[in-house]
């Protein structure tokens, strides 16, 4: 496909693990093949590395519906400039994603779409390491 790689969102991880897979594994790689196609016909521009989230999946039971019922989360109001609300931000963003991960900071990498050592001098940055 001319991907340098192809990322799993979470949400996509979590929703192959509890999918009960009736096939065997070719049924897995046509399904990401798929997915990978069709997620890459909705981009203007071929990126490098292609996320793919539990609604590229179309797996039975992960509707668009069911995908809004989550809550937006709701962002903070911070005085000051544009910088500081955006250090902000990241920093709420990269702690809440590594708790998702039990800081494992690779796999907090792979869902924020970063390199494991840009992360890591991102939140050195920001003074979360």
């Amino acid at each position: 496909m001319g991907l340098g790689s192809l990322r799993l969102t979470g949400d996509a991880q979590a929703a192959l693990t509890a999918y009960n897979w009736p096939g065997n594994v070719r049924e897995l790689e046509h399904l990401i093949g798929r997915s990978a196609l069709k997620a890459l016909g909705n981009c203007r521009e071929r990126p490098k590395i292609l996320s793919l989230s539990a609604l590229d999946l179309d797996l039975p039971g992960v509707t668009a519906a069911a995908a809004e019922e989550a809550p937006a989360p709701a962002l903070p109001v911070v005085s000051g400039d544009l910088r500081q609300a955006t250090e902000h931000y990241q920093r709420q963003l990269i702690s809440a994603c590594l708790e998702r991960h039990q800081h494992n900071w690779a796999s907090a990498a792979r869902e924020l779409g970063l390199d494991r050592a840009n992360l890591g001098r991102m939140a050195k940055r920001l003074g979360l390491k």
